[in-house]
Formats: structure tokens, C-alpha cells, sequence
């Protein structure tokens, strides 16, 4: 395995993958469990390919009931340290990590290129955009939870199914606010999101996070293990939900939390700057799709500037560039799964009974792209508009007024976003708090800040404490407390210095009651 991995061909791609692909040899492309701070023997059994050429990147190991239930242990062992530490001390931790995730973030970044196929510039400028910022905001939570919840009790290990798509966002976006709150973790992480889950710990482990604070399983049947578990106090479903894993769930009465997921709403009115939204448009539909639009878009365009918009975007796909997801010249790769070509084509033969299907002219020799697909003319009850993961297809409708577009964005299910285009200001805040969706943006989409609570950014460490820690006050500091001594750090070996100093506090102050 070793040799193929030294040997693949990167192509003319301007991006090298040695990064990645070293850290791969270095493991001789085979891989376990990570648990309890170390990745266990390897025995192969799930082959992860590069979805862009067909290369094999690595061998992965299927979890069985004992690895699961030793992760569980594990992370059950480390959690009592972990929560009886100082809040100063954990925030410290998450400090060293955040250093050490800036360090290493374009490696990471180069992985999940390689296992799901999104161009570097979207797993770059999208999903570690931001990173590192999110773990230094969870620090200063951390820090401040005896003011905030002066009584607050962690709710123990916390089970994280981990998508496909954007794991290294989907990972953080739990991860930060449960170890903040004193919870350890148990991910188990999808074929083509292992890898970057694995190197995440590798990660938390350089960075002096104690061993089973941070465990990863690798999963053909994604969160089997982990999802009845009596061991696991919190479930948290990073993307569309099992109905097994509700049911089981449901059965047992343990809390469930979900991530947003489903097509986000690209809301277009008269008084837009058309050229504006359209260049965003595009980028979130296939150049740099964020979470919020990896499942897709709904477009809703003002009838009356409909003909021009779709036009001038029919322009701007032929423009869009397939090929090397490692390029910066490439728009869209191929897809993460390759079992998605045969559901979108059907998707597509569907929406040309009752909508016209646009598709560009390209040479695609790539493997498992799709091409950029705008279908319009589509009615609201139209089987094709109910379509939950649309991808590469863009699903365009009109409406007449802005009350008419309100009633069809809510008469669907909720959505985890929606980006409303208008230049009147007075429209759009107008329309925005009508709008049932967890995000709304106002001539925007994708926009990511670490520092604004939403649907779709981090939650909080709050929604991993027991009920009965109720905040006494809605701190939400810019920085760490001059006492943890890690606000701030862009070196790691300085910031691991200070999370060492602050984790041994532990041994010496007493847990208040």
C-alpha cells in the first residue's frame, strides 16, 4: 500500500498533495480504531479511494461491538478527569488545539480533498476557514462556565455521527462546545470521512488532549455502534438522520441532536444586483458550496426579472471549469459518492416532465462528475422540488410578491438557511424574520463566523450541559481570561505548554460543589 501511495500520480494539478499523502505512507495506508489516545491494530476491510481518480488512498478497519464499547469505556474513563478539571484548564486545552489546528490545517484540509472530491479551494477557504477561531471561541466559554453556570455538570460522552460532507466542519461544530463543557467524545465517522477524523486525533493527541477524550470509530453502517448505546448520554446526528437511528433513539429517550441539513433557499427579489447574486449563486451551488448548501439550493426568482436572471446564469455555468479537485483553476470535482450519478440523472429525467433542464456542453472525462444542472419552470408541487439532496442540480421556481415567496419557503420543511438577494433594505428585513429557516442571510451565502450563534454555526457548551445548569448570565467574551494564559497562541508548542500548566491545576484545586 505504501508503495501505491509514493507512486500516485498527482497529474499537473498546481496543489501538491504530499502533505496529505505522507501522513497516509506514514501509517502504510493502513488504519484502526482511534481510541483512548492511540489508533488501534489495523485489519483492513474498507478501501477508501480518491473519488477524483480512482486511486486508492487507504485501507480502513469496520468497527466491531468490542472496539465500539472499548471507545465508549475509554472516553467514560477519561470523561471524570476531564470534567473535574478547571474550566481554565480545559480552555487551555482547546487553546493548544486550535494552535495546533492552524498548524496543521492545510494537511487536513488536503486530506479531505482527497476523500471526498470538493476542490481545495472550497476545503480550504470554506470548511478550515474559521477553524481554529471556533475552537479559541469555545476556549473562552470554557473559561467563563463557572460565572455563566456556576452549578454546571458535563452530560458525560457524547456519540457524533459524522456526514460524509464537511466532517471536518460537521466534527468541530460538536466537538468544541462538548469538550468545553467537560463531555468526552465517540465519532463515528463515515468511509469517506474517516481519514480526516483520524488525523483530527492524531491532532487533539499532539496537542496534549489526555488519551479518550477524543475517540474515533470507522463505520460501513455509520453510528450502528454508537447509536443504542447505553454508554453514550448524548447523540448527535451531523446531517440527515436515519430513521433506524431516530427509532432507536426514540425507543430509549435519550436526547438527540441533529445539524441542519437539506436545501438551502437562494431567495431572489426585483430590486437584486443581479451579476452579484449570481456570481454567489454560483460559487455555493458548485465553485465553494459551505455547509449550508452542500445539500443543494431551491431557487425562488421574482418573475418579473426571471427570463434575465436565468440567462445571465446559464452564461456564468458554461463558463465553470471540471477537473482536478487539487487545481486552482477547477470549479467542481467529482461527486463524494459515486452512487449519487444514477439518483441525480433520475432527479433530472423526473424535472423535464413538467421543467426545462439546462445542462452546458463540456468535455467531462473526469470520474463521477456531474454536470452543473439548472432546471426552471417548475411548480411548487412539482415531485422534483421536494428532492431533500438536489446536489449539483439547481431546482429554480418564480414567484409573483414577496408574501407569495414566504408561503413557499415555509410550506416546505424547515431549512437550515436561506440567502435573500435585494437591494432595498427595507424589503429584505421585511421578508428575513418571515422566512422559517435556521439561517437567513441578506445578500450573502456561506458566510462563516466563529463568533455568531446560528443554526448553522457553533453551538454552544450550554447544549451539552444537564438541564439544570441554567446560565446566570449570556457571557460571550472575545477573548480568554488572562489567567489561562493561551489567548492569542499561534504557536503550539507554547499553547500546549500552557494547556500542561493549567491541566495539572487539576491535581491541586478542589472541585467546587
Amino acid at each position: 500500500m505504501s508503495e501505491i501511495l509514493n507512486d500516485m500520480d498527482e497529474g499537473d494539478a498546481a496543489e501538491s498533495a504530499a502533505a496529505a499523502l505522507d501522513w497516509l505512507a506514514g501509517h502504510g495506508g493502513q488504519f484502526g480504531q482511534f481510541i483512548g489516545g492511540a489508533l488501534t491494530d489495523a485489519r483492513g476491510g474498507i478501501a477508501v479511494a480518491n473519488p477524483a481518480t480512482g486511486a486508492p488512498l487507504a485501507m480502513l478497519t469496520d468497527a466491531t461491538t468490542a472496539e465500539a464499547d472499548a471507545a465508549i469505556a475509554a472516553a467514560r474513563t477519561a470523561q471524570g478527569d476531564w470534567a473535574r478539571a478547571p474550566a481554565s484548564a480545559r480552555a487551555a486545552h482547546l487553546a493548544a488545539l486550535a494552535a495546533a489546528l492552524r498548524s496543521e490545517g492545510r494537511r487536513l484540509a488536503l486530506l479531505t480533498t482527497l476523500t471526498t472530491g470538493r476542490t481545495l479551494r472550497s476545503t480550504l477557504e470554506v470548511e478550515m476557514a474559521g477553524a481554529a477561531e471556533c475552537l479559541e471561541r469555545h476556549a473562552a466559554r470554557a473559561a467563563l462556565l463557572p460565572q455563566t453556570c456556576p452549578d454546571s455538570k458535563p452530560l458525560g460522552v457524547c456519540g457524533l455521527i459524522l456526514p460524509a460532507r464537511f466532517p471536518v466542519w460537521a466534527l468541530l461544530r460538536s466537538a468544541g462546545p462538548a469538550l468545553a463543557a467537560g463531555n468526552t467524545l465517540v465519532v463515528s465517522a463515515a468511509p469517506q470521512a474517516a481519514l480526516p477524523a483520524l488525523l483530527f486525533a492524531e491532532i487533539c493527541r499532539k496537542a496534549g488532549l489526555p488519551a479518550g477524550v477524543v475517540n474515533v470509530l470507522t463505520e460501513t453502517d455509520t453510528g450502528a455502534h454508537i447509536a443504542g448505546h447505553a454508554g453514550i448520554d448524548r447523540l448527535v446526528v451531523a446531517g440527515p438522520a436515519l430513521p433506524k437511528l431516530d427509532g432507536a433513539e426514540a425507543e430509549r429517550g435519550r436526547v438527540m441532536t441533529e445539524a441542519p441539513h437539506g436545501p438551502c433557499w437562494f431567495i431572489v427579489d426585483a430590486e437584486a444586483d443581479i451579476e452579484a447574486a449570481i456570481a454567489d449563486l454560483v460559487d455555493a451551488a458548485w465553485g465553494r458550496p459551505g455547509p449550508a448548501t452542500a445539500a443543494g439550493l431551491h431557487l425562488l426568482v421574482q418573475e418579473g426579472i426571471a427570463e434575465t436572471f436565468h440567462a445571465r446564469l446559464q452564461h456564468r455555468i458554461r463558463q465553470l471549469s471540471p477537473g482536478d479537485p487539487l487545481s486552482p483553476q477547477t470549479d467542481f470535482g467529482p461527486l463524494t459518492s459515486p452512487d449519487d450519478i444514477g439518483r441525480l440523472k433520475a432527479l433530472v429525467e423526473s424535472a423535464r416532465e413538467d421543467g426545462e433542464v439546462f445542462q452546458p456542453d463540456m468535455d467531462i472525462t473526469e470520474r463521477d462528475i456531474f454536470p452543473p444542472t439548472l432546471v426552471t419552470g417548475l411548480s411548487p408541487a412539482s415531485p422534483a422540488m421536494q428532492a431533500e439532496d438536489p446536489g449539483p442540480v439547481l431546482l429554480s421556481k418564480t414567484f409573483r410578491t414577496a408574501d407569495e415567496a414566504v408561503q413557499m419557503v415555509n410550506a416546505a420543511a424547515p431549512r437550515p438557511a436561506a440567502s435573500l438577494w435585494s437591494e432595498s433594505l427595507t424589503t429584505a428585513f421585511a421578508i428575513a424574520p418571515k422566512l422559517t429557516a435556521g439561517t437567513v442571510w441578506i445578500n450573502a451565502v456561506n458566510p462563516t463566523d466563529p463568533n455568531v450563534r446560528s443554526a448553522l454555526e457553533d453551538t454552544h457548551a450550554m447544549d451539552f450541559l444537564r438541564p439544570k445548569s441554567a446560565p446566570v448570565a449570556d457571557v460571550a467574551p472575545d477573548t480568554l481570561p488572562p489567567d489561562t494564559n493561551a489567548s492569542g497562541m499561534d504557536d503550539p508548542a507554547t499553547a500546549i505548554s500552557a494547556a500542561r500548566k493549567a491541566q495539572s491545576l487539576k491535581f491541586t484545586s478542589k472541585t467546587r460543589k
